[in-house]
């Protein structure tokens, strides 16, 4: 059995983005990927369907928010050679030197926000950061437009699919389990459900400076929350941040903002549908 260790924390960064990517002309959405540093196949898959503007043709874009997508990930034995030319060809890998594991979402998370708060220039500062997974679909395009439409502001913001009254996971047996030392309460106050949410700077930097007094557990979004319940930062709850299975009619995808992948060729395959927006979907009625 794996054991995660949310504790040890801050870690030694091995690799960072290549921050000549980051969209300088307009303001962005951060856009932080927590995934295995073997999965490579779901990466490229991100990679060649909604991680990047120009795969969406111009009619599905705004032409004032953009996006920057990275991926956050630990190591894994035999993976350094690919890692380094993946990093090479892309310069898009967020590595922390710990050992990488599904249980690892915390401190993969953390290390994607504490790099967003120390190391980004000044000339390279996102408007918002959206954490999100790799087998999670977002529907980039109709993502920044909601953003732009439905948030007044870029301060503030612990927002996503809020969960109330959920509860520790004891069983020692558990990757995820709580120990009652780390959080000896018996639930969770309200916190945003991953594997999506939405933070603005001011709370995600907030949150970083409270790591050091609010005790890291594997059990990552509830963390999160513990860490929002500290400053005082109540949830907002929007219903479409939950992630759900591709319904049966792809019409669907078209207005939904995340969509549950699983294998890595189900980013394409969704991509393929949401961009070129099929002729039926774009009836109302069939929606």
């Amino acid at each position: 059995m794996f054991y995660p260790s949310p504790k040890i924390f801050p870690v030694p960064i091995i690799r960072s983005p290549n921050v000549e990517n980051c969209p300088k002309d307009k303001p962005f959405i951060l856009i932080i990927v927590v995934n295995m540093a073997d999965q490579s196949g779901h990466r490229n898959s991100i990679r060649r369907s909604w991680a990047k503007q120009t795969n969406f043709k111009p009619v599905s874009l705004r032409n004032d928010v953009s996006w920057w997508v990275v991926f956050s990930i630990g190591t894994v034995d035999g993976t350094e050679d690919s890692l380094k030319k993946e990093q090479e060809n892309y310069g898009d890998l967020l590595q922390g030197d710990f050992p990488d594991h599904p249980s690892e979402e915390t401190r993969k998370t953390l290390l994607g926000f504490k790099w967003a708060a120390e190391q980004l220039p000044a000339s390279c500062q996102p408007l918002l950061v959206l954490k999100t997974e790799c087998t999670v679909f977002v529907n980039t395009p109709l993502l920044t437009k909601w953003i732009t439409d439905q948030m007044a502001q870029n301060t503030g913001i612990y927002a996503g699919k809020v969960i109330r009254g959920d509860v520790p996971i004891r069983d020692l047996r558990m990757s995820l389990q709580v120990p009652e030392l780390d959080y000896p309460r018996s639930t969770f106050p309200p916190f945003v459900q991953g594997p999506c949410y939405l933070l603005s700077m001011d709370v995600l930097t907030t949150m970083l400076t409270l790591v050091r007094v609010v005790t890291p557990i594997a059990m990552e979004d509830a963390y999160i929350g513990l860490l929002a319940e500290k400053m005082d930062r109540e949830p907002q709850n929007y219903d479409n941040f939950q992630v759900i299975n591709r319904p049966k009619n792809q019409c669907h995808y078209l207005e939904m903002l995340f969509i549950k992948t699983g294998k890595a060729t189900v980013h394409h395959q969704i991509f393929m549908v949401v961009n070129h927006q099929k002729e039926e979907c774009l009836d109302k009625k069939d929606l």
